[in-house]
Order: structure tokens, then sequence, then C-alpha cells
């Protein structure tokens, strides 16, 4: 799912607040992979035989692995949040927050790709949220 169709379908406030719990998961899962990396460090040896080293070696490239993609899903996911909520203040009153339009058939498709049409929820000023779904 987009960022565009999560803020659609949740609210602001609810999508963001869902980026932030999954981000942190992803980053508590990185320290347990780095945690299975040092394990398997500290259990590397040849003295039990190549295959216990390969499990061993095995276990360290798993854990390597699995903290690198965690490490770019936390990094992703809160450069992305923190991006479209840099954006989410009223130019007008400074009110943070924002609603959307809940019929996205009348915009164009590039149109529901690249961003948002955002309306305070304080004062009802409009104005265009960016949103770079690359990556």
């Amino acid at each position: 799912m987009t960022p565009v169709d999560g803020i659609h379908r949740l609210g602001f406030r609810r999508w963001y607040e869902r980026q932030l719990i999954e981000s942190h998961g992803w980053l508590v899962t990185c320290v347990l992979a780095i945690v299975l990396v040092a394990s398997g460090l500290e259990l590397l040896s040849l003295k039990d035989g190549i295959a216990e080293f390969l499990s061993d070696a095995l276990l360290i490239g798993v854990g390597l692995w699995l903290s690198w993609f965690a490490w770019r899903r936390y990094s992703r996911q809160m450069l992305r949040a923190e991006a479209i909520g840099g954006q989410a203040v009223c130019p007008q009153c400074q009110h943070y927050g924002f609603r959307t339009n809940r019929d996205p058939g009348d915009m164009s498709p590039a149109r529901q790709q690249n961003g948002l049409d955002a309306r305070c929820g304080k004062c009802g000023c409009g104005w265009r949220i960016e949103v770079d779904d690359a990556g």
C-alpha cells in the first residue's frame, strides 16, 4: 500500500502513528539480528568440526542480512513519515495534521501518486503535500 492510499484509508494521524510503530519494530528486529551475529561470532570455531563451523557461519550470514534488511526498512519508513509529517502543518494557522479528499476518483492517477491535496481541519485552508514513494 502506498502512503497516499494509507493516508486516504486511515487518515493522516493514524497512518503516521502506524508508520512510527512499524518502523520501530524494524529497529528492534535490527538490534536483535545484531545480537544474533554476535552470538554466531562467539560460537564460531573449527574445534567442533566443519559442519558446526558452517552452521555458525550461516547463522552469522543470516543475522547480517536480517540486520541490513531491517535497518533499510526502518530508515526508509522513518524518512518517508518525517517527509510527509513535515508538510502536515497548515500554512495559514499552523495547525498540525490535515484531512484529505476521501474520493480519490476525481483526480488523475498521476496526481494521486505524486501527492495529496490536504485541507486543514481547523481553518479549512488547502495545500499540496508532495509524497515521494521511491524506494
